[in-house]
């Protein structure tokens, strides 16, 4: 008869990690992942903007979409297409990621959506995001009768 030993403290710290990684993903935000393969992404503030940077190598610009809705989400599209494969050689593997992919990021309330700025250099997508400056409050005087 097999004999299985069972160490519950060892799922235990993958549940942990997990847990761990749920929580960063809340508190950074919403951020959807959608499609054939995810695109890491770094994020990065200051007082100034936001900036994201995308790894999308082996695209092509036209082959990359952005856009910002009405609710403040920014969302980046686009499709990683495979290389046409002649049947001269037979695969052993393959670790690249191809296929339609879709991230989409929640924005905070003090981007300035008109001045949103991309550029794409080397298989990176710079993504910029000028903070706008609060609005004043007005204040109104209000006369006791």
């Amino acid at each position: 008869m097999p004999v299985f030993s069972f160490d519950p403290s060892k799922g235990m710290e993958t549940v942990a990690k997990k847990v761990t990684e749920l929580a960063n993903e809340i508190e950074s935000g919403i951020n959807f992942e959608i499609g054939g393969f995810s695109p890491r992404v770094d994020i990065e503030e200051d007082d100034k903007g936001l900036y994201i940077n995308v790894e999308l190598p082996g695209m092509e610009k036209s082959q990359i979409k952005l856009s910002v809705s009405d609710d403040n989400v920014l969302t980046i599209t686009g499709e990683k297409n495979k290389e046409e494969d002649d049947g001269s050689r037979s695969r052993i593997r393959t670790e690249r990621r191809f296929g339609k992919f879709k991230r989409a990021f929640a924005l905070p309330e003090n981007i300035d959506r008109e001045s949103i700025k991309a550029e794409f250099n080397n298989g990176i997508l710079d993504v910029i995001l000028d903070k706008k400056e609060p609005e004043k409050l007005k204040e109104y005087k209000v006369e006791i009768l």
